[in-house]
């Protein structure tokens, strides 16, 4: 309302206008000044802020009015879309089978993909590269199952494209190896694409090219510290033996090493166990005394006159003795267990016969014996024979 410039002016009371001091209208009707109507007024605004239901206005929007979303709000044609993207979704999982029952035997990939919107499950076959197959599936097993394959599956992600892939994806490479074969074979190589490139996956035909793949590693975080000081950690773990005294200028592990090192060189040896010998020998001819440059010539003595040739000390510490006849004639060892004196009869005395070869320097028998520690004394029919003997 717009009051006209030559109206005369509105007489207002005081008393319409009310004082300061007016106490707030206590109903919306009666006589009260306008100070008390707008204290009343003021009183029903309320507190700024968030309040509960009974402590507000009550706000009305117009029907026709529009309230436009913030920018990146969902609206329903994207929640629509995103619905129809999830009931879309497809999981695809694939292992490895063989038939046994052909040779050789075959192999095929089982892929399962299961529609996560209908929930249709579809298992088709391939063959390992990539190719459908119809296989028998009643004589089907699956690899994992087969005794003779060791089973490995290796993740890499292509670094650069290659054909049936992009850069980016994940490609699987399983293999059986023939553990049975000799020597071990490959049974199966297969290559998969898991996308994301292909996203219901794909099986390559061939290996991806050398150079655009790198095998996925697991990466560990943190920092390892190894406690190997020479004053603490695996440097003292444990405690020393009684009597045993570290190496002079040596500390920690390294140290007592070295020191080990030092103490075995040269002098570390290992010995064969053995005797010196027992002899149950019958019916024995003549034998010489220790020493005796010839066999006893007794009547009947089938080595009468033979010459001593050779002499084998006993040793306890002996790992091998070796007598190869060479003479071209025959020759016979006498072992004894070494106790006895020169020039005295032998103890536990038994005759090895050793026949010769064709001719001198020809191979002909042959005694040997890691385990006996005596003495042996080897005799031959001329005192030139040629024998060869080795101690080892």
């Amino acid at each position: 309302m717009v009051l006209a410039s030559d109206q005369p002016a509105v007489p207002v009371s005081s008393v319409d206008l009310g004082a300061k001091s007016d106490a707030a209208a206590t109903t919306d009707a009666g006589n009260f000044s306008l100070i008390a109507l707008t204290k009343r007024m003021l009183g029903k605004l309320p507190v700024l802020g968030q309040a509960l239901a009974v402590n507000s206005l009550p706000v009305v929007l117009a029907s026709d009015q529009a309230f436009p979303l913030p920018v990146g709000a969902a609206t329903d044609s994207s929640l629509q879309s995103i619905l129809s993207a999830i009931k879309a979704t497809v999981n695809l999982s694939g292992t490895v089978w063989f038939d046994p029952t052909v040779n050789p035997v075959v192999y095929y990939v089982r892929r399962e993909t299961v529609n996560e919107g209908t929930g249709t499950v579809t298992v088709t076959w391939e063959t390992p590269a990539g190719a459908p197959a119809s296989p028998i599936v009643a004589n089907l097993a699956a690899v994992s199952d087969a005794q003779n394959l060791s089973n490995t599956t290796v993740v890499y992600t292509a670094t650069a494209p290659g054909t049936g892939y992009a850069s980016g994806d994940t490609l699987i490479h399983a293999f059986g190896i023939d553990t049975t074969s000799v020597p071990v074979s490959l049974g199966y190589s297969i290559w998969m694409n898991a996308g994301p490139s292909v996203p219901t996956g794909s099986i390559l035909a061939s290996a991806p090219t050398g150079g655009t793949y790198v095998q996925v590693t697991q990466q560990i975080g943190g920092t390892v510290t190894a406690n190997v000081g020479t004053t603490n950690g695996l440097a003292l773990d444990g405690t020393d033996a009684t009597g045993v005294v570290a190496p002079a200028g040596g500390g920690g592990i390294r140290g007592w090493l070295s020191g080990i090192y030092k103490a075995v060189t040269g002098v570390l040896s290992v010995v064969s166990a053995g005797s010196t010998g027992l002899d149950y020998s019958v019916n024995k001819p003549t034998l010489p005394n220790i020493g005796a440059a010839q066999f006893p010539s007794t009547a009947g003595n089938p080595y009468a006159s033979y010459f001593l040739i050779a002499t084998v000390p006993a040793s306890p510490t002996r790992n091998n003795v070796d007598i190869q006849n060479t003479s071209g004639a025959q020759i016979v060892a006498m072992r004894d267990d070494g106790t006895a004196a020169g020039g005295a009869a032998p103890n536990n005395a038994s005759l090895i016969p050793i026949g010769g070869g064709q001719a001198a320097g020809a191979q002909g028998g042959n005694w040997a014996s890691t385990t006996f520690k005596g003495r042996l004394q080897i005799y031959a029919p001329l005192a030139s024979a040629f024998v060869t003997v080795a101690v080892d």
